[in-house]
C-alpha cells in the first residue's frame, strides 16, 4: 500500500462518526467543534502577532536586556518566546491562519532544527484534513532528519572513495652538491594531494620563480667572489 493511501485510510479510520449520535446531539457537537476549533486557531494566529512583536523589540534590546524584559514584562519564560519568535520567522501569517494544528505541534514545526521539507510535509498532510498531533509532528521531524544525516553519509563515503588528486611538481632541486659550503639549500619535491585551489597555486608557482632567482643570485656572488 502506497504511503498516501495508507494515510488516506489512517484518516479515514480515526474520523469521529457523527452518524452515530442523535440529530440534537450530533448538532451540538459539530457546533462546538467548530467554536473550540477557532479557539485554537486564534491561539496559533495570537501566538505568530506576539512572536512578531517580540522580534521587532529584540531588534532594540541587547541579548541580556531581552531576556530580562520578557521575563519582568510580560510574565514569559525564554523558551516560549523562543517558540513565538520562531513561529513568526518561519511561517508567513496565511499559512498560520490555515494550520490546523495543535500549537505545541507548530512550535516543534517552527524550531530552526526541522528540515523545511518535514514543514512541508506536515503542512501538506494536514490541508488534506489528516488530523496531526505532536507526537506524530515528532516523528516526521525525526524522519526527514534520519534521511538528511544519511545522505550526508553517503556523499561523504562517496568522496572519500573518490578523492580528486592532482600530482603538483615545482621542480625538483637540489642544490647541496652544486655548492658545498652550504651557503644555500632549497629543495622542492613532488607530492600527491588534493587538488590545490587558485591561490595556492599561485603561491607555488611565486615559491618555485623565487627558488630560481635565489639560486641565480647565489651564483652569481660565489662567481664574483671567484674572481676577486
Amino acid at each position: 500500500m502506497s504511503n498516501s493511501l495508507y494515510c488516506s485510510e489512517t484518516h479515514k479510520l480515526n474520523q469521529f462518526n457523527y452518524d452515530l449520535l442523535d440529530s440534537d446531539t450530533k448538532e451540538f457537537v459539530e457546533r462546538q467543534t467548530s467554536a473550540i476549533k477557532e479557539i485554537y486557531a486564534r491561539t496559533l494566529r495570537d501566538a505568530w502577532e506576539a512572536g512578531r512583536l517580540l522580534l521587532e523589540v529584540k531588534e532594540k534590546l541587547e541579548y541580556g536586556q531581552f531576556c530580562r524584559w520578557i521575563a519582568s514584562e510580560l510574565g514569559l519564560s525564554r523558551s516560549t518566546a523562543c517558540n513565538q519568535m520562531h513561529l513568526a520567522q518561519n511561517f508567513s501569517c496565511a499559512t498560520v491562519a490555515q494550520l490546523a494544528l495543535p500549537i505545541t505541534a507548530c512550535y516543534e514545526l517552527a524550531r530552526a532544527s526541522t528540515p523545511s521539507s518535514a514543514r512541508n510535509e506536515v503542512i501538506e498532510r494536514s490541508k488534506a484534513g489528516e488530523k496531526i498531533t505532536k507526537v506524530k509532528t515528532r516523528q516526521i521531524i525525526a524522519r526527514h532528519k534520519s534521511q538528511i544525516n544519511e545522505e550526508a553519509t553517503r556523499q561523504q563515503s562517496l568522496s572519500e572513495a573518490n578523492p580528486s588528486k592532482a600530482t603538483i611538481d615545482v621542480g625538483c632541486t637540489d642544490v647541496t652538491d652544486r655548492y658545498p659550503d652550504n651557503v644555500v639549500h632549497f629543495r622542492s619535491k613532488s607530492h600527491n594531494q588534493s587538488k590545490p585551489s587558485s591561490g595556492t597555486f599561485h603561491a607555488i608557482c611565486l615559491f618555485t620563480s623565487l627558488n630560481s632567482l635565489s639560486l641565480q643570485i647565489m651564483k652569481f656572488a660565489k662567481d664574483g667572489r671567484k674572481s676577486c
